[in-house]
């Protein structure tokens, strides 16, 4: 399970199930197929709801696959969102509507009770197969129609241009084209480690030198090599986190890029750190998913890195992006 969080612009107003499908992959990031989306809402003061969170669930193959799912931290994320109403969409590229429905059903029920556990109401529930989207809680035929409305899933519609044209977002086609923008560079790996090789173990970094090369368009590979080898010390490491994420606002996007970079050149042993840097970034920035695949990459770099397991239970526990800055932000003062 993942767990993805982003704020949609109040400006954007959502007043159809279509519309409500058409924002999903902006949320996310990416096209959902073959999952199960929780959209969670929250009230606001002028009487509106606002997306607080995205839940993620790969689909099921048989009913026994929906206690793979980790349901504690669905829960938590449930619970500490401060949602009271829910949109559950079922995204499957393969199968009719019925047979979509009747697969589907042990998990969509599951998703319900934990809703109710957590006294959240459930708005609507769509299943999208098929060419067309179905409603199995709107009953009104002239609004949902029992034979389902056509609906292509990569056809924008006005919500998402709208999204794109206010908010620049573009989703991918699926989250294995997110997962690929962090894919390793061998050559580059291997360019590093040998610069690595000619450097002594301490190279003497402040984290002002590394985020100021960060800041950068270009750093050289020099540079890259020289911040990946101070990383290991964790005072540094965290003290570029928490500088890229708070005192640099101007360079914060080219230094989340920075973090990103350095996923992909970075040789085996040395990963851990920029992903985990990178997730945070990803997370505070509001991209849950790019969050989750750099904390993914990180575990597999080192299964035991400390700050990825830490900031693991922060995404568990769905602690809101501004939260997670000012949490970095008061860990610099007691510095």
């Amino acid at each position: 399970m993942s767990a993805e969080s982003v704020e949609v612009p109040a400006v954007i107003t959502l007043t159809s199930p279509r519309d409500v499908l058409d924002a999903i992959p902006h949320s996310l990031g990416f096209y959902p197929g073959n999952s199960l989306v929780i959209s969670l809402l929250a009230n606001t003061a002028r009487g509106r709801r606002r997306q607080v969170l995205v839940i993620r669930l790969d689909l099921i193959d048989d009913s026994d696959d929906v206690e793979v799912v980790d349901w504690p931290s669905v829960h938590t994320a449930m619970a500490t969102s401060g949602a009271t109403s829910a949109v559950i969409a079922v995204f499957a590229t393969q199968g009719s509507q019925l047979q979509v429905q009747t697969q589907q059903e042990p998990l969509i029920v599951r998703v319900k009770t934990a809703l109710a556990d957590e006294d959240i109401d459930v708005m609507d529930a769509l299943i999208v197969a098929d060419g067309c989207y179905v409603s199995l809680i709107c009953a009104d035929p002239s609004c949902c129609p029992p034979e389902g409305i056509p609906y292509d899933v990569v056809d924008p519609g006005a919500i998402g241009v709208e999204l794109a044209v206010r908010g620049g977002s573009s989703p991918l086609l699926g989250r294995g084209d997110v997962a690929d923008q962090f894919a390793l560079s061998p050559p580059a790996q291997a360019q590093i480690l040998a610069l690595m090789d000619g450097l002594a173990d301490g190279v003497g970094l402040a984290a002002e030198q590394i985020l100021a090369w960060g800041s950068k368009p270009a750093p050289s590979m020099s540079q890259v090599a020289q911040s990946l080898m101070a990383f290991a010390d964790v005072g540094i490491r965290d003290a570029v986190i928490a500088g890229a994420l708070c005192e640099n606002a101007d360079n914060e996007e080219r230094l989340r890029s920075f973090f990103s970079y350095l996923i992909t050149v970075a040789p085996d042993g040395y990963r851990a750190a920029p992903a985990t840097m990178a997730a945070i970034a990803w997370w505070v920035e509001g991209d849950g998913a790019r969050a989750n695949i750099c904390l993914d990459l990180a575990f597999e770099d080192n299964a035991d890195y400390r700050l990825a397991e830490l900031f693991k239970q922060i995404m568990r526990a769905a602690v809101r992006p501004e939260q997670v800055r000012e949490l970095l932000a008061e860990a610099m003062t007691r510095a």
